[in-house]
């Protein structure tokens, strides 16, 4: 009878002692999937802000490319593969010799110069929005 308590006792603290060791590893387990279950929240956080901001700069975006558009338009500045006119208004001199002076092609060219300039400076002005 003794032997059996013995066993019994024996097999009991082996059970409880298997049980304890389950429940700390389960513990763990929890301990490790709550910090991810945190970081992947942070994440997603972090993310939705991004979003945002990416959401922000593609309007800030479409109203700049408006933007450029009207304004080299009113400059008569090109991108790569377009073609623009430019309409001066007719000097009655010009009208009457086929080709312009010297002095109108460097008033042009300082013009286009001059134009260029403030178009750089302008493009700088609005990168930073």
């Amino acid at each position: 009878m003794i032997m059996k308590r013995t066993i019994l006792i024996i097999l009991l603290c082996i059970l409880i002692a298997l049980i304890s060791v389950r429940i700390k590893n389960d513990w763990l387990r929890y301990r490790f999937l709550k910090e991810e279950v945190n970081k992947l929240i942070l994440k997603n956080e972090h993310l939705t802000e991004e979003q945002e901001k990416l959401q922000r700069l593609k309007e800030s975006g479409s109203q700049q490319e408006v933007l450029e558009e009207e304004v080299r338009v009113m400059m008569g500045l090109q991108k790569a593969g377009e073609h623009v006119v430019l309409i001066l208004p007719i000097d009655n001199q010009a009208s009457s010799s086929t080709t312009l002076p010297a002095t109108t092609t460097n008033q042009i060219q300082s013009l286009i110069v001059e134009l260029s300039k403030f178009w750089y400076n302008l493009k700088t002005l609005f990168k930073g929005y």
